[in-house]
């Protein structure tokens, strides 16, 4: 009988040894109107590539914070979608309507205890008929402030950073949220709802630095004076230790160190 062979989970020798160009990078938007932040998506890389041309600066450390600098250096992006905003929108119009609805209901009352005091004060004991008409005017008012208690309770438990809504591609139609966030009593106010459009902040962050960092100072750029590429020839000035910890996203590593030095061993010029 021939026996099966079973296929080897092994970990090789070569596999478990790590690159040390692999490094991870980072990206996240902040909304300029709520100010949310989403979560931060990374991005593997084997090598930084910075621009020369479009710094002032022949720094280094520069040309670094020009691109991984965090909100400090951030770019302005327009036309993004922003579910934070709409549920924080939904959430104040929510808040006001029940404002409104406490108040009847406040006025209601008021108005009820004053008659029932009148009709105490006349003769013929008119005082002990009662109001049937007040008393389903409340009942309708308390109800319609518990259902937007709840569709309030049900707006804040929704979490914006989701697959579908941090979609940059998202059309923004949102016709089934309620079967998406499983709440299916009392969310009147989700049918229809939709991620607004506002400008936002792109920032770029280190996530894990490299043992051995790669960089690629990118001289060469598009003139349009010129109307064809050319090449910086700008002196660039590094030091031999690189503190990248301001770069990144988390000012310590996984041992706790604030300082992430990095030695310049090689610089190739081309």
């Amino acid at each position: 009988e021939c026996k099966k062979e079973e296929p080897d989970n092994s970990i090789t020798f070569f596999d478990s040894i790590q690159n040390p160009f692999d490094g991870w990078s980072g990206s996240t938007i902040k909304c300029s109107i709520c100010h949310h932040v989403r979560p931060i998506r990374s991005t593997p890389f084997l090598g930084l590539s910075l621009p020369v041309a479009t710094i002032q600066s022949t720094f280094l450390q520069d040309f670094l914070a020009a691109e991984y600098g965090g909100f400090q250096q951030a770019e302005q992006v327009s036309d993004v979608q922003c579910m934070s905003c709409a549920i924080l929108k939904k959430i104040n119009e929510l808040e006001e309507e029940n404002l409104l609805v406490t108040s009847a209901i406040s006025s209601v009352q008021r108005r009820k205890r004053g008659r029932h005091a009148q009709q105490q004060c006349n003769a013929g004991g008119v005082g002990d008929e009662k109001d049937d008409t007040n008393d389903d005017t409340i009942v309708g008012l308390l109800k319609e402030s518990q259902q937007i208690d709840k569709e309030l309770a049900a707006l804040k438990a929704i979490d914006p950073d989701t697959d579908e809504n941090d979609d940059d591609d998202n059309t923004g139609e949102s016709n089934d949220l309620c079967d998406y966030y499983n709440i299916h009593d009392n969310c009147r106010s989700l049918n229809g709802m939709s991620p607004l459009r506002c400008n936002a902040y792109k920032a770029s962050f280190l996530i894990r630095p490299p043992k051995v960092l790669c960089i690629h100072l990118q001289r060469r750029h598009y003139d349009m004076a010129c109307d064809q590429m050319v090449k910086v020839m700008k002196y660039v000035d590094f030091p031999e230790v690189l503190d990248v910890s301001s770069y990144c996203a988390f000012r310590t590593n996984s041992f706790g160190q604030k300082n992430m030095n990095v030695s310049i061993n090689d610089v190739n010029e081309n």
